[in-house]
């Protein structure tokens, strides 16, 4: 696929941009310090990917985001 048969709106990630930072963030926040807001981006992937890079937790606007899609998105 090509940039032009994407339909927009597309959110592309670089890859390496992307794992980079998550190590930059991990590094200067280490431990339970971490704690990424799910509503942010609301993608379990990514979420996962926090969850290995050394999130232990993460913050939710509400107690029903928390118990619904806040446990999946924490893995």
């Amino acid at each position: 696929m090509t940039l032009r048969q994407l339909q927009t709106p597309a959110l592309l990630v670089d890859a390496a941009i992307l794992a980079a930072n998550l190590g930059t963030l991990a590094a200067a926040l280490p431990g339970p310090r971490l704690r990424p807001h799910v509503k942010a981006h609301k993608c379990t992937a990514l979420a996962r990917r926090q969850a290995a890079a050394g999130a232990r937790s993460f913050t939710c606007a509400t107690i029903r985001r928390s118990r619904g899609p806040g446990r999946r998105w924490a893995g």
